[in-house]
């Protein structure tokens, strides 16, 4: 996702209130879309939005909305603006905040609040601290206190969601600075400003880490977001050929930043990985290398395994693993520079040797993978292992995927044909509910394209009202949904923490059933069903070809068939 640069001319006011001020400074930035559930005191805003060509997208609940518009700014590398309503609709909205703040998502999101004069009164849909709820899950928040100072508050949230690393910024509006009228001039006309981009690392810094990958055995990259947000796919790509260097994505993150399949590409980064390459020197690559989910006392890595780490955010570098060397940099330039600096000096024979060890396991796995794909190939319902080979059959390179399907996941990003990262989607945020909404704002913000989001039924039921939303804009994503009747991944949890109550058969909630269909239909899309597998290709095809949004409904096996070990990832 590049952010582009905020390098619209400037131009003079001709507002006189509050609301046409915002609707001003919106438009020199280059709004396309007011993302919007309303309240009251924002509507004498719609009226000059409306006249600046800005479109109006509803959503039916706040966290689906905020979704809506982080897939659109992670399509786009744009950034959006949404509007809530005071301290209900902001509540409501903070998980999804929460999501594009763990990935780097630029957001500009705004809540009414109350009028100045009756705020900390106890009044209605209120609160003394508004910030204090964003301000945990934001880069910047602040509350507007002038009329003449609206201009300057959408200019810095504009320009702060968009410098790296980026994430959302919060702004309170109080309503009566909606119809308040603007005296005199301000300080500055409302304009937006060129972000400043990050550069190579220093000279010396990429001299020496390209020592370190020529003269070291074995190689491993781990590959994140910062890739994707700097357009270094290729850059990535040829580097790793150059050494010979296998290649993970960052763990616990539905992104993949290497192309799929790729003879160097091993999928999600998980214990696997490390024990199959055992490599010398690790190379972090604008990535989250290591996100515990629960406490081992095993180290990251080994003593002598040497650590590089480069990125946009400084938090991410040495945040958990030490670091031999750590630069802040543009992940493209940094690999371009790292290219540069290599030339034609890595050793054949180590570069063959380094291959080899790689094909050796591809090799292994491939056979694995078959002998498990043909022991479940018939399963009824269908395993995740049949899905993805039929799901093969029917994605194109062009096809947008949205992953977000939990304890799909894994494998899904592992073993699907995804030949160009650009046009795949996660997240590495432990929130259900974000696919739906988010594919709908990705789709928005890729028209000439289709979007196949793959969600989870226990996902679905989070965001399921995001539905309406596709509907009545008529956007033409199509909704996957792999129906397990429950919470699957919560399952194991209980047979291991509660054996006793496992084995009574008691489920305590992670077993139920949704009327997929049902559900998507009353919010004006159609729906189908899969139950034979043979009909995978074409019904989800035919789903990607329709003028409007589809739900597709398939049944999968509840029991984990078809999880590789290495789709489990490292727990550090």
């Amino acid at each position: 996702m590049a952010v582009s640069a905020l390098d619209t001319p400037p131009a003079t006011s001709a507002a006189s209130t509050g609301a046409e001020l915002i609707s001003e400074a919106l438009a020199a930035q280059g709004l396309e879309y007011l993302f919007n559930l309303p309240g009251n005191g924002v509507y004498p805003m719609l009226d000059p939005l409306h006249e600046h060509g800005i479109r109006y997208i509803l959503g039916l609940h706040e966290a689906s909305l905020v979704s809506m518009a982080d897939g659109y700014a992670r399509a786009t590398g744009r950034v959006p603006f949404v509007n809530v309503y005071m301290v209900p609709g902001t509540a409501n909205a903070l998980s999804a905040i929460y999501i594009a703040s763990r990935d780097r998502v630029p957001l500009v999101v705004t809540s009414t609040q109350q009028s100045r004069p009756i705020v900390a009164r106890d009044t209605y849909a209120s609160h003394d601290d508004l910030l204090g709820l964003v301000r945990g899950v934001t880069k910047w928040s602040w509350e507007v206190n002038s009329v003449e100072r609206l201009p300057e508050a959408i200019h810095r949230a504009f320009k702060i969601a968009a410098t790296p690393p980026l994430g959302p910024v919060f702004l309170s509006l109080p309503v009566d600075l909606f119809p308040a009228r603007l005296h005199g001039t301000l300080n500055e006309p409302s304009q937006p400003t060129a972000v400043p981009r990050l550069g190579p690392p220093p000279a010396d810094v990429i001299e020496h880490v390209a020592d370190l990958l020529v003269n070291t055995e074995r190689v491993l990259i781990i590959a994140g977001k910062d890739v994707l947000q700097c357009d270094a796919v290729d850059d990535l790509v040829a580097l790793a050929e150059d050494l010979g260097g296998a290649v993970a994505n960052e763990p616990w993150n539905a992104v993949t930043a290497f192309p799929q399949p790729h003879s160097l590409g091993f999928g999600e980064y998980t214990r696997d990985t490390f024990d199959a390459i055992s490599p010398t020197l690790v190379l972090g690559v604008g990535a989250r290398m290591f996100t515990e989910a629960v406490s081992v006392p095993e180290p990251a890595f080994p003593p002598g395994v040497r650590v590089v780490t480069l990125g946009l955010d400084p938090m991410d570098l040495g945040r958990v693993q030490r670091s031999d060397v750590a630069a802040v940099c543009d992940v493209r330039e940094a690999l371009s520079a790292l290219r540069a600096a290599i030339g034609g000096r890595i050793d054949a024979s180590r570069r063959a040797s380094r291959l080899s060890t790689i094909d050796a396991y591809q090799s292994q796995r491939r056979r694995e993978n078959q002998q498990l794909l043909s022991e479940h190939f018939d399963d009824q319902p269908m395993s995740l292992a049949r899905l993805t080979t039929e799901l093969n059959r029917v994605i194109t390179p062009d096809t947008v995927v949205v992953e977000h399907g939990t304890t799909s996941t894994g494998m899904l990003m592992t073993y699907l044909e995804l030949p160009r990262p650009a046009n795949v989607f996660g997240t590495g945020a432990s929130v259900q509910g974000w696919g739906l909404p988010a594919s709908i704002g990705i789709q928005l913000g890729r028209p000439q394209q289709r979007v196949l989001a793959i969600v989870g039924d226990g996902g679905f039921t989070f965001t399921c009202q995001g539905l309406w939303t596709a509907a009545r804009y008529t956007i033409p994503v199509t909704v996957l949904v792999l129906n397990n009747h429950g919470y699957r991944s919560m399952r194991g949890g209980m047979q291991r923490g509660a054996p006793r109550s496992s084995a009574a058969g008691l489920d305590f909630g992670y077993d139920f059933r949704i009327g997929i269909g049902d559900v998507a239909r009353g919010f004006g899309v159609p729906s189908l069903s899969i139950t034979d597998p043979s009909d995978v290709a074409e019904v989800v095809g035919g789903a990607l070809a329709a003028d409007g949004p589809r739900v597709v409904e398939v049944a999968i096996s509840p029991a984990l068939t078809f999880k590789p070990s290495r789709t489990t990832p490292m727990a550090l």
